[in-house]
Formats: structure tokens, sequence, C-alpha cells
């Protein structure tokens, strides 16, 4: 172990012998090799303080909804994300990078709101103030300052030292009281080299992303929202289907989709453009035979209330608020339909989605996914968990556009029927058909 003196020494040797230092290299060693350190040791004693292990808390669910968002906004990579939430076995810090330690360490251990403006770029801690969160900002601005600016000697020894004082005013420095000088290097393998470079190119992808990333108090909402799409589509795709498959067995569907009732009733949803032309195709492909996994879950409701043998004119598809005591396939495939209308009204009017109410809308329709399902003949035996892990599954930022524009479609063609209705129902009755549809 080398002493102040010494550390001294040596550096002042290698910057004397080298012409041309990297002094960014040493101060990335520095930041990296005590920051690990550091933030490594602070969320261990938070830890124990609330009396919790780290595989615990990052499964708490609002922790991990918290983890999942700032991956799914590039803030977490993907290998980071691993390191969390391993396959096998329980997470652990030893291996972390100083960059996930830090984002950790933002997001879950400071007593300094997520959104206080402590933590906007350029606004600068008052210098008596020694907060976690201040030291954790004054380290961000010596990251962004090294990787803008050239460094002369003097101030690559300034900076040193003020490093230095930072991680002391971490409250670490009993851990680090054998190692106490930041001037400890003196040289530099391939190896090390790579991975300092390594570790700060990843601190400079991640920052494009960090702070709109950690401004949770918005961000929560957003995924929320995402989450509920994914209930809606996934599972609501996934129920709806083995219905449909229930009443229609993939064996016998393209004899039914044939039968001249049934081609005349989807002709008409057709002329109507109720049914769209990718729809039809799906219905009537021009090679092979109709799939019903092909079929996508508006598809999927219009279908539903049409060929599966539901009464067509009955009053509750318009019913908008199905009684309690109703738990009927009609009633709960309508409570579906306008549990999505209300997602969608509330996002509209307010922007945001509290945990209470994501919670009451997905507590409301895994409900009635569940109770569907156990009207087919064979019920899905692991939907429950399916449903769960929709939860606290990995979101795609392209993949909620998907979701949006699915639920936007859905939606438009349930008002294209609903402003149409009377309309239908008088051709019906006069032309001996039943072309009333989903609402």
């Amino acid at each position: 172990m080398l002493t102040m003196g010494e550390a001294e020494y040596k550096t002042r040797q290698y910057v004397s012998e080298t012409e041309n230092c990297d002094y960014k290299l040493q101060l990335r060693y520095l930041i990296k090799d005590r920051g690990q350190q550091t933030f490594r040791l602070l969320i261990q004693q938070s830890l124990q303080k609330s009396k919790t292990n780290l595989s615990s808390f990052l499964q708490e669910s609002e922790n991990k909804e918290t983890v999942c968002f700032l991956r799914t906004e590039h803030v977490i990579t993907d290998e980071d994300f691993e390191l969390l939430y391993p396959k096998n076995g329980s997470p652990s810090l030893e291996n972390a990078g100083f960059t996930i330690l830090y984002i950790i360490m933002r997001t879950f251990f400071c007593d300094i709101p997520r959104n206080d403006r402590i933590w906007d770029k350029g606004s600068k801690p008052e210098p008596n103030d020694l907060s976690r969160a201040a030291n954790i900002v004054r380290l961000r601005d010596h990251i962004s300052e090294l990787e803008e600016n050239e460094l002369t000697k003097d101030i690559f020894e300034e900076k040193c030292n003020e490093l230095h004082q930072i991680f002391t005013h971490f409250g670490t420095e009993d851990v680090f009281k054998e190692v106490s000088d930041p001037f400890k290097i003196d040289s530099f393998d391939e190896e090390t080299e790579n991975t300092l470079r390594e570790e700060f190119r990843k601190w400079e992808l991640t920052q494009q992303y960090l702070e709109t990333g950690l401004d949770l108090h918005i961000n929560e909402s957003k995924t929320r929202r995402f989450r509920l799409y994914s209930l809606l589509v996934d599972g609501g795709t996934r129920v709806f289907k083995h219905i449909f498959d229930d009443k229609i067995p993939p064996a016998d569907l393209q004899t039914v989709l044939s039968n001249p009732t049934t081609k005349g009733k989807l002709l008409y949803l057709r002329t109507k453009k109720v049914l769209i032309d990718s729809q039809e195709h799906l219905l009537y492909p021009s090679q092979g035979s109709p799939q019903s996994t092909t079929f996508d879950i508006t598809l999927l409701a219009i279908l539903l209330r049409n060929i599966c043998g539901f009464n067509q004119f009955d009053k509750r598809w318009d019913d908008k608020n199905p009684v309690a005591a109703d738990i009927s396939t009609i009633a709960d495939i309508v409570r579906i339909r306008e549990a999505r209308n209300e997602v969608i009204s509330h996002l509209s009017q307010t922007g945001k989605l509290s945990k209470d109410e994501f919670e009451r809308h997905w507590n409301g329709i895994s409900k009635v996914l569940l109770r569907l399902d156990g009207w087919c003949k064979v019920p899905f035996e692991n939907l429950k968990s399916e449903i769960d892990d929709l939860k606290s599954k990995h979101l795609d930022p392209e993949q909620e556009k998907e979701y949006q524009c699915i639920i936007e479609n859905w939606k438009r063609i349930d008002e294209q029927l609903e402003s149409k209705m009377l309309q239908y129902l008088k051709q019906s009755i006069l032309g001996n058909f039943e072309y009333i549809f989903i609402a």
C-alpha cells in the first residue's frame, strides 16, 4: 500500500516520464475504483438500515417497476438488468460497474425527491450542502467536465483533490483510510485501459437518457399506462382467442367461414369498413387456410359478437355499465371494452395514472379476463401467472407504440359501429339479415 508521499512521487514520476500523460484515464480510474467501493458500501448500509437485502428490495413491486422502466428508457442496459435480476441465483453488486451503482444510488438511496431541482443539469449544490444527493451531483458534474474539457497537469491535480473530498463527504472515509491518497496509479495495462474506456463510454451513452429517464414523477405514469395497454392487448387477445377457439375449434374454422350466412355477414362488415383489407385477408387468405392465431384483439372482438353464437340483438352489448350480478360472457366482454375506454378517457383528460388508479384498473381487468377464460371448456392452467408476468415484463418502447395503435384502432371501430347501429338494425330487419356486431 502506497503512502501519500510515495503516491505523489509515483504520480510526478509518471507525469514527467510521459509527455502526453492521459490525465483523463487516471481520473477515470479514480472515479471508477473509489466510486464503485463507495456506492456499494452506501447501498449495503441503506439496505441493512431498512432490515432488508438486495434481492427482496429489488423484488418489491414499485422498485421493480422503476427498474423496468429505466431499462425501457435505456438508462439501465440489458446487461445491468440481468445483473439485478439474474435468471439463476440472487443479485449481487460485487461485479456491478460504476454507472449502474450510480443509477441505483441516485434512484433509490437519496433522501431528496427524484424530481427535486437539485438534479437539474447545471444545478450547483450549496458549498455547505454535504448530503448524498449534493455529492452525487458534484460527482456527475466532475465527470461531465472531465469528458468535455482538456486537462493540464495543474487541473488534473486539482480535480483529484476535489474528487477525494467528494468521496470523503460521502461518509465512507473509514473504509478508505488505508488508501487515502488519490494518486495511487503508476501504470495501466491494456485490459485496464479498455475497461475504463468501456465503462465511461457506457456512462456517456446513459447520460443522454438519464435526466429524462430519472424524472420518474412523470414517467412512472407512462409505465403504468403501457402495462395496462399490455394487459388489454396481450391478456385480452389471449383470452378472446381462447373463447373464439372454444366456440369455433380451429379444425372447423374454414368450414364456418365458408358458410354462406357467415360469409354474407363478414362481407357486409367489409362494405361498411368495419373489417379492413388486412383482416379480410386473414379470414380468407389467397393461399392456405385461415388461422385464429393470426387474429388480433380487434378482429376477435368483431368475430365473437357476430359469428360465435351470441345474440347480436342482445341489449347487453350496448350497456356501458353491466350490473354486478351479471357475469355472463357478453357482460364481461363489454366490461373489457369499457375498461379500455375508461383508461383511454382518464389518460386523455389527466395525462397521469397514479399507483392506486393503476392497481384498480389492473385488478378489475385481470378479474374479468380470468372469469372469461373460466367459461371455456378447458381453461388455461397458468393464466393468472401469465397476467402477473405482464405486470413486470420488460417494456419495449417500439411495442408501446404498437399497443397504442391497436387500442386506438379497436376504439375507433367501436365508435364507428355505435354511430351506425340503428341503421344496421333497420337493414337487418328489412333484409332478414343479422348485421349487428360488436360495439
